[in-house]
């Protein structure tokens, strides 16, 4: 008996509508099965080229990153575990839109990711696992460097006033006791040559935020411009131990650290006060030194204002006398780093 040929039915959805869906939900402007009733396409389709499992869908189509920039997104969260920086699907997220935005690409400041994450890790099942702490290989490091920071409120008014700026003063010490010249972290939307005068501390550098805290790009500069420059003529490898606050998670910091020697070792969270010699040791010293400046300035000049540039002289004082390198080498001693205390 003849077998009976039953013709395929052919989608009621064209290609096109199959790349403007993938394309919506990549920049979050549509979820997956709005998307499916909007262009009238299977959701099971549109999960599966989600998840790479059919990728090949005509010409023009591709995911945000590519195969290699995606490689290489793969090998910094490999990096990051292995300097027990766990990686959670947020802190992938955080670091694949940063790393979008490097590379140009076109994402919402606001955009989630959450598709996207959904088929990266899907292409990647067999590499990746998240939220695994990763011991910390055995290595013989030729320096170790310790970085935090000192953050402060300082009056810019008369003491009966209320107004007060927030500045941020970021610490770097080695376990040989030297210290890095203090980077200074303004509130500002500018920065201004005559907030780092050039009498102030031998090599201090100035930045700004709008906050006066912290951010990736001041990081980052930190990072480039103020301690590598530091530890250029150091036999590598160096060890720089840190927090894992996200302001120091991205492709570029983890790139950069890598071309140059350098190795981060993340705290483990809640964990500082324990492990972190500037925590331990140091920044107690330097923090009731610092309000003896404040006191003594107070006094000398009937709490008149502190402005930038005062504030650039004040932390000379501190930094000249009293970042000593018996304060940091014991917190190295103490958090049990160097000499090596299991």
């Amino acid at each position: 008996m003849p077998r009976k040929y039953i013709r395929k039915t052919q989608p009621k959805y064209s290609n096109e509508d199959l790349i403007k869906a993938l394309n919506a939900i990549e920049h979050d402007e549509i979820l997956p099965i709005d998307a499916a009733k909007h262009f009238g396409i299977p959701t099971s389709t549109i999960y599966n080229r989600l998840s790479g499992r059919f990728p090949d869908i005509g010409r023009g189509v591709r995911t945000i990153l590519s195969k290699e920039e995606e490689t290489f997104l793969v090998h910094v969260i490999h990096t990051f575990q292995e300097w027990q920086q766990p990686m959670t699907p947020s802190s992938v997220k955080a670091i694949a839109k940063n790393y979008m935005v490097e590379l140009g690409r076109k994402v919402s400041i606001d955009a989630t990711l959450k598709e996207w994450f959904y088929g990266f890790m899907n292409r990647w099942n067999n590499e990746l696992k998240l939220a695994k702490d990763v011991k910390l290989e055995k290595k013989t490091f030729r320096s170790l460097y310790n970085t935090s920071y000192l953050s402060t409120k300082y009056p810019t008014s008369s003491h009966s006033g209320t107004g007060k700026a927030h500045t941020t003063v970021l610490m770097c010490t080695s376990a040989s006791g030297e210290c890095l010249p203090p980077y200074i972290i303004h509130k500002g939307v500018h920065l201004y040559d005559t907030w780092c005068p050039k009498n102030g501390f031998p090599g201090t550098r100035c930045n700004f935020s709008s906050t006066g805290w912290v951010e990736k790009p001041i990081f980052y500069d930190w990072l480039s411009r103020h301690f590598l420059p530091s530890v250029e003529f150091i036999k590598k490898p160096v060890l720089l131990i840190y927090d894992g606050h996200y302001t120091h998670i991205s492709t570029r910091i983890i790139k950069l650290a890598m071309t140059n020697g350098v190795q981060l070792e993340c705290l483990p969270p809640h964990s500082t006060t324990i492990l972190q010699p500037l925590d331990v040791v140091t920044r107690t010293k330097v923090k009731t030194a610092w309000q003896k400046l404040l006191h003594q300035h107070k006094f000398k000049t009937n709490s008149a204002p502190i402005d930038k540039v005062k504030f650039a002289y004040l932390i000379k004082d501190l930094w000249q006398n009293n970042l000593l390198k018996s304060p940091c080498q014991g917190g190295f001693a103490k958090a049990g780093i160097y000499p090596f205390d299991p």
